[in-house]
């Protein structure tokens, strides 16, 4: 898997934030790859079309606090590969 240079400093660097808004083929090779959960993909395409936590709370009829942990989880999948 072909990740970028700053994609990888950005969910290696402890404290640094990744926008998790990647290239669909990128994204789609992710969910292969990592064995994400039906919601973490989700939250993936909602991030992907740019949609802050609150909408992906208020769409998935979750709290903020839950979409934070998923996509915690989302980076914690996503750097074990890398």
């Amino acid at each position: 898997m072909t990740i970028s240079a700053e994609l990888r400093e950005q969910l290696t660097t402890p404290g640094r934030r990744a926008s998790l808004q990647f290239p669909r083929e990128l994204r789609e090779q992710l969910e292969r790859d990592c064995g994400f959960t039906d919601e973490e993909v989700e939250i993936l395409r909602l991030r992907g079309r740019g949609w802050s936590y609150k909408q992906i709370a208020d769409e998935c009829h979750v709290c903020e606090e839950t979409v934070r942990n998923r996509i915690r989880r989302i980076k914690n999948k996503i750097a074990t590969l890398i």
